[in-house]
């Protein structure tokens, strides 16, 4: 049976413990129809599963400007071990946070509509131990 990725991203969510108060996906609807936190590195830098508007379930490294000027070291060992983690298949893009403000960010992706909801679980789990 396939499980839609709105169910999907609810169960990695809920595994990862990052639920909102009312117990379902957080969401700002400009940007996803749902994310969930990973890993902070450092604030600004920080690695978040995402169900996009396409329906895509992605596991993004964003990088805000400021986070870039203040621990720049920071920043590019996560770039570069994130890409090692996704063996270099991981897309990069520039980001729109919010477009009220058009704060942007450097994303890096991967696409993991594919996977099971466990296996998308356990991927985040293992990303967030490697950092």
């Amino acid at each position: 049976m396939r499980i839609s990725n709105e169910l999907k991203m609810y169960r990695v969510a809920k595994g990862l413990n990052d639920l909102n108060e009312k117990g379902k996906v957080k969401s700002y609807t400009a940007n996803s129809k749902g994310y969930a936190n990973i890993f902070e590195i450092e604030r600004g830098c920080t690695i978040w599963i995402n169900h996009r508007h396409d329906d895509s379930l992605t596991i993004d490294l964003l990088i805000s400007k400021p986070a870039e000027n203040k621990y720049p070291i920071a920043c590019k060992n996560a770039k570069k071990r994130f890409d090692e983690f996704f063996d270099n298949k991981a897309t990069r893009c520039r980001w729109e946070s919010k477009p009220k403000d058009r704060s942007t960010h450097t994303r890096h992706y991967v696409d993991v509509s594919k996977l099971s909801d466990g296996e998308i679980l356990s991927t985040a789990k293992k990303l967030a131990s490697f950092f």
